[in-house]
């Protein structure tokens, strides 16, 4: 992934002028991504549990999707930040979550909450849209609801 390396054409009657830009996030896009960190760190930590304590193979499958999706989504935001020498948050780790814990809900639980994040995850993916102006940040919340929405669709095959 490019990061703060995009390149436009500036076209003129005569010739066309390739301008590079190379934005600094914004604020906004700054503050996104800070929150798309967190937000995706703390679900790690919880689908970690879930998926450690399903007992429906396929929930377990789910799980372990959604956590890979959840891990993506953190190491993404963390290189984009770093790629503005952003400060990356601490997040939440494996250190916040007992996985030897005992199930605390029956399966049927984990797919209420889950899609409960899911649908919190596509309200926060298409906020981030309409605030972002980077192309690179931009794509990133694209593929974050585009992806969130295809679990959604396993995740309702399933119920």
């Amino acid at each position: 992934m490019i990061l703060n390396d995009q390149q436009t054409t500036f076209n003129t009657e005569f010739y066309e002028v390739p301008v590079h830009h190379n934005a600094a996030l914004t604020s906004v896009e700054v503050a996104q991504l800070w929150n798309s960190y967190m937000h995706y760190s703390m679900l790690s930590c919880i689908i970690t549990h879930f998926e450690a304590n399903a007992k429906d193979p396929e929930i377990k499958s789910l799980m372990k999707e959604g956590l890979e999706r959840c891990q993506v989504r953190v190491k993404i935001s963390s290189d984009l930040l770093k790629g503005d020498n952003q400060p990356i948050p601490v997040g939440f780790s494996a250190e916040d979550v007992n996985i030897n814990a005992p199930a605390l809900y029956a399966d049927n639980y984990l797919l209420h909450y889950f899609r409960h994040m899911l649908r919190f995850s596509f309200t926060m993916n298409s906020f981030n849209l309409n605030l972002l102006s980077r192309p690179d940040v931009r794509d990133f919340y694209i593929k974050c609801f585009e992806s969130s929405l295809r679990l959604k669709i396993k995740l309702d095959d399933l119920a």
